[in-house]
Parts: C-alpha cells; sequence; structure tokens
C-alpha cells in the first residue's frame, strides 16, 4: 500500500506545481507504482481546484486505479510512502472538520436552507417560501394585546421554516444547526424548534442575512470559523470525560498500549488520537481482525502479524469494532497521554 499527499497553495497548472509533481511521480515510480496509476494521479492534480488544498491518494498493489480523496482548504506537506496500512489520520483530520450540518438563513418572507451531508459529499439548497396570510388583519396576542400587523408574517415564516428543519434534523445523524438572518425570523424559527431537538443538535447563530432585494449578504457568514468551533468544542468534551474517567474502574484507556488492548476487545467507543506527524512509533496488527498491540506475540498468531505506524493500526481497530474517532492536534490541551487515549463502553 502506498500513500501519497500532495498539496497546492495555488492554481494547479502552476510551474511550481508541476516541478513538485513530477518529484512525486519519480517517487512513486520508485515505489513500483504502474504508469497507469501515475496517470490517473496526474490528471486528478490537474483537476484539482485552485489551493490551498490537498490530494489524497492510496494506491494497492496490483490495482490500476487509487482511491483519491481532494481536500479543499487543507494544508500539509507532501508525504510519498509505502507502508503495510494507508496513512489515513490526515484526511480523518479534515473529513472532521467537515462534519454534516444545516444552515438556514432566514427572512421574512422565506429562507434558503443549505444541507450539508458531511465529508465530501454534495450539498443540496432547499427555498422555503413562506405561506401567504393577510398581513393587514389586527390581531392580539395571548396577553390580550394588539399586535404590529407585520408580526403575523415573522411568525409564518418561522413556525414554516422550523418544521422543515425538525423534518430534516430530528432522528438524523447532523448535529449542527446554523441560522442566519433578520433576528425576528430567527426568534420565530427559535420558538419553533421542539425543546427536545435541543438535546442532540447544537444550534449556533451567525451574522448575515438576505438584503431587502432577496440576495444573500453571504460576507458575515464566517460558516467555517463556526464549524471549527463546534468541532473544537466536540474534542474537549471527549478529552474533559477522558480526565474524569481516569479513575473510573476501566472505563478510560490511555497510553498506546491500554488503548491498543481496549480496542482489541472491542471496548472503545471513543478513540482518540494525536495528529502528530512526528510520531514515529509502529505497533503489531493481524490482517482481517481486530487485534492489534505495541509488542509481537511470542505464540497464537505471532506469524499472521503485520507492523505498522502506531496511529494507522488504532485506527484500523476503531473502524473495525465500530468507534467513533476524534484526532486532535499536538498542541492540544489535556491530550491523552502518549497522544492516544479512548472512552470505553465497559469497564475492564
Amino acid at each position: 500500500m502506498v500513500s501519497a499527499y500532495f498539496p497546492i497553495s495555488g492554481r494547479p497548472d502552476d510551474a511550481d506545481v508541476a516541478v513538485r509533481w513530477r518529484a512525486v511521480l519519480r517517487e512513486l515510480a520508485g515505489l513500483g507504482v504502474g504508469a497507469r496509476v501515475r496517470e490517473s494521479l496526474t490528471r486528478r492534480v490537474l483537476g484539482m481546484p485552485p489551493g490551498p488544498a490537498v490530494l489524497a491518494a492510496f494506491i494497492v498493489d496490483g490495482e490500476d486505479e487509487p482511491t483519491v480523496f481532494q481536500m479543499p482548504g487543507a494544508c500539509r506537506t507532501e508525504m510519498v510512502v509505502r507502508a503495510a496500512l494507508p496513512r489515513i489520520l490526515p484526511v480523518l483530520a479534515w473529513l472532521q472538520h467537515q462534519p454534516p450540518y444545516v444552515l438556514a438563513v432566514v427572512g421574512r418572507d422565506g429562507a434558503d436552507i443549505e444541507i450539508h451531508p458531511g465529508g465530501t459529499a454534495p450539498m443540496v439548497v432547499r427555498t422555503v417560501t413562506a405561506p401567504v396570510g393577510d398581513g393587514a388583519t389586527r390581531t392580539r396576542d395571548r396577553r390580550g394585546r394588539h399586535r404590529h400587523p407585520g408580526q403575523d408574517g415573522w411568525e409564518r415564516t418561522g413556525s414554516c421554516v422550523a418544521d422543515v428543519l425538525k423534518d430534516q434534523l430530528v432522528g438524523g445523524r447532523t448535529r449542527l444547526l446554523l441560522l442566519a438572518g433578520d433576528p425576528r425570523a430567527l426568534h420565530a424559527v427559535d420558538q419553533g424548534l421542539p425543546g427536545s431537538m435541543r438535546h442532540q443538535v447544537s444550534v449556533r447563530y451567525v451574522p448575515g442575512g438576505r438584503g431587502q432585494d432577496g440576495t444573500w449578504h453571504r460576507g458575515g457568514l464566517n460558516v467555517q470559523q463556526q464549524l471549527r468551533a463546534w468541532v473544537d468544542e466536540q474534542n474537549r468534551r471527549v478529552l474533559r470525560r477522558i480526565g474524569e474517567g481516569r479513575d473510573a474502574n476501566g472505563w478510560v484507556a490511555e497510553g498506546a498500549s491500554a488503548t491498543l488492548e481496549a480496542l482489541a476487545h472491542g471496548r472503545v467507543r471513543v478513540l482518540v488520537v494525536v495528529n502528530d506527524a512526528e510520531d514515529r512509533r509502529t505497533a503489531w496488527f493481524v490482517p482481517g481482525g481486530a487485534e492489534a498491540s505495541m509488542t509481537l506475540p511470542a505464540t497464537g498468531s505471532a506469524g499472521l502479524h503485520r507492523r505498522a505506524a502506531l496511529a494507522d493500526v488504532a485506527v484500523r481497530a476503531a473502524i473495525l469494532t465500530g468507534a467513533e474517532i476524534r484526532i486532535v492536534e499536538p498542541d492540544t490541551v489535556d491530550a491523552p497521554a502518549e497522544g492516544i487515549g479512548a472512552l470505553c463502553r465497559f469497564g475492564g
């Protein structure tokens, strides 16, 4: 298995990109990657969007087509390496910051709703138009006070948008809702969202909205900042629970050996790995199973074991056992000891 990461900072047809890519092609050829695969990768590089972006490629021996990920906005150094397992930690770190989310930009007469499935999946846009009512009719609120004629419009819009959001979010895998637009419309949306949904979906407000002509004012919608903040919050929550559970009779595993043992026994619910490019530690795994350890067993299945980077072995075992994976950076406060740890499904 050959893993390759190729970053670009400008256009893919820039002269410096061509020079660097020729050097990568020579490395790939030296590792036994065939001409057909190299040609396929060259087409993918030329088809990349302007940077910053990173192309990640995973090449299985004997296969003519590599598995390729384009990671817009990602930044990392070049890497070409042959190993027993793919080096997917940088891809997982990038995907972690592309979570599923819904963005609703709400105005008086309706909303534009972006549904982002997460990862590399394309977004879906829905336009919601509020039902037309008699805005000139004077009504009273529950306290008997006269309401402004325009209030009904805001409430109709908010109720309609809230219904669409409930259908999209309740029971699904999306855990983040971003709301932008007129404060009166957002208040009505907020009032229409069920309290039970707040336990599974984080609601955040971002500045910006639609103008009088109906066009979006996207300049103030710093969505990426909101996504980063939400992901960091999820990571801090897991790290806090690891810190609180260190003495909880096996509900937390910390350090390389303890974490791999918990993974091998299917105990891990959430794996936390520090994304450290300088980590040179290795571990052992068995193809076809989730067995993982820091040392090679002297008996049993010792002859079946293969060695790979510690993080790759841990991530592989987590995927095979259905554990969630959280990636944190080396300077993260309260990161697990030895750069790896886990919350467990049950005590050990």
